[in-house]
This record gives structure tokens, sequence and C-alpha cells, in this order.
């Protein structure tokens, strides 16, 4: 029974805890909203509070622009990558409407080869007509 009642107590002070920090926040919150309305500033911060806010800010900094920068590099080496393979289907698809052309031309010389045999005995002619 004792574990029971310990465990009630553990999550009931667990509880109170986190609704301490809560109402504790909400209390902060309220506090810098008054004082901004007001134009009062309760919490001038000191030379050693700007000193550590600078000094985090530089830590963060050193983190952060590396990975900032390869992150613009990702992006760039993606679009990069976007753009030839955008390049690449382009190519493909003009090079099957030039073999298409091509096929066309020749069905088209075939068909009128094949419809009027005087015109293809002409062609034969005309093409040796410079080798006499």
């Amino acid at each position: 029974m004792d574990d029971g009642g310990s465990i009630v107590s553990d999550v009931a002070e667990a509880a109170a805890h986190v609704g301490g920090s809560l109402l504790g926040e909400i209390k902060k919150i309220g506090q810098t909203a008054t004082s901004q309305m007001t134009g009062s500033q309760s919490q001038t911060p000191t030379a050693d509070d700007v000193a550590k806010l600078q000094k985090n800010e530089q830590e963060f900094k050193k983190d952060a622009i590396p990975e900032v920068q390869a992150r613009i590099q990702a992006i760039y080496a993606e679009y990069a990558a976007k753009k030839k393979k955008e390049q690449m289907m382009a190519e493909q698809q003009t090079e099957a409407v030039e073999e298409q052309k091509q096929e066309l031309n020749e069905a088209k010389k075939q068909q009128i080869d094949q419809s009027n045999p005087a015109i293809a005995k002409n062609r034969a002619e005309i093409k040796n007509y410079g080798a006499e």
C-alpha cells in the first residue's frame, strides 16, 4: 500500500512542479507584456548580462555558420542536379523528335518512289548524270 501512496505522491509532486513552472512562465509573460505596454522596463540588462548574451551569440554563430553554409551548398547541388536532369530530358526529347522527322522523311520518299515508278527511275538517272 505504501508503494501505491509513494507513486501517487511522486506523480502529484511532478504535476505541481510542472504546474508551478508553467504558472511562473505565465507570470513572466504577463509582467513583460505589462511593462511593454506601459513603457517601463523593470528589468534593464546589466553589462554582465549583455556580455553573457554576446558570448552565447558568438558560440551559436561558430556552430551555426558552417551548418548553414552546408545547407546552402546542398541546395545549390540539388538545383544543379535538377537542371542537369531537365537538360538531359530536353536533349532526349529533341533527339526523339529529330529521329521521328527523319523516319517520316524516309517514309515519304519511299512512298513517293513506290507510288510513281517514273520518279524513282529519274532519280537514279539524275544521280548518275554527273558521272558521264
